[in-house]
């Protein structure tokens, strides 16, 4: 025991035991606060999360439909994909390209030719688009769109058909000039 400048004693256990409860209330409060935080947080990702996918069905997935759908009757494949099951993703987005069969080799193996990827993301509240190269996932940039998106969607869907064409060319060049095909 320890005892004070009149000579009593003190008693630094019941003092201890005020601080670390009042420790333990802030700590506790701190921890509330921040489980609150993240859960605001994540429900406000989610509420932008379903606006942004709402918007690419909307405004974005039925033009790269009827795109599909007239470049396949031409014999050429296209693949859309979305992350719109990923809800933990950082924005929605679709992906436009054409990638598949287009012809065979001398050896009767099937070729593939890919595209560039055009990429169509909503971040909750706006457009963007970029182009990803046939080799990489993601675009080296991309652009809001701050009006009709329909112009945009066309124009990267044009980059993306053109990219599979120099693809298949530039496979042709080369069995060509191996005399491969």
């Amino acid at each position: 025991m320890i005892t004070n400048k009149a000579g009593g004693r003190d008693e630094p256990e019941h003092q201890f035991k005020e601080i670390a409860r009042a420790a333990l209330e802030r700590s506790a409060t701190r921890r509330a606060a921040e489980v609150k935080k993240v859960e605001h947080a994540k429900l406000e990702h989610e509420r932008r999360f379903a606006a942004a996918v709402d918007a690419l069905k909307l405004s974005v997935i039925p033009l790269l439909e009827r795109a599909k759908l007239a470049f396949e009757s031409e014999g050429v494949p296209v693949e859309i994909l979305t992350n719109f099951a990923e809800a933990g993703a950082p924005q929605a987005h679709v992906v436009f390209e054409c990638c598949g069969r287009f012809w065979s080799n001398a050896h009767g193996e099937v070729e593939l030719a890919a595209s560039d990827r055009a990429v169509f993301f909503h971040d909750g509240t706006d457009f963007h688009v970029g182009i990803a190269k046939s080799f990489s996932k993601r675009p080296d940039s991309r652009s809001r769109v701050d009006d009709d998106i329909a112009p945009r969607v066309l124009a990267a869907v044009e980059v993306v058909v053109d990219s599979f064409f120099q693809d298949v060319e530039r496979r042709c060049r080369y069995c060509n000039s191996a005399q491969r095909c």
